[in-house]
């Protein structure tokens, strides 16, 4: 079985590098935009376990539940409930 992020790059190069050539106007940058697309896809599918792990780190650091925790963060620093420590400045940074 192929893996999905080999599936993937085949498709946006064959939407990239075939397809939007043999196209024109909005139809090639339909294309483009797919090829695009595709890419965001890889690179969410291959940084989201980190992330997930990060944004736990933020949500114990901070004490805020992970469900919605980037609206309920800005809320918490913007209303003074939560400080920017120097952890969570880390955090965020990573």
């Amino acid at each position: 079985m192929t893996p999905a992020p080999d599936l993937l790059a085949a498709l946006e190069h064959f939407l990239r590098y075939e397809l939007a050539n043999e196209l024109s106007g909005r139809s090639q940058y339909q294309a483009r935009i797919a090829a695009n697309l595709l890419v965001m896809l890889q690179r969410e599918a291959q940084l989201a376990p980190a992330l997930d792990r990060l944004d736990c780190c933020i949500a114990e650091a901070t004490g805020l539940a992970p469900h919605d925790l980037w609206h309920e963060l800005a809320v918490a620093l913007r209303d003074g409930v939560v400080a920017p420590s120097e952890p969570l400045l880390k955090l965020l940074r990573q």
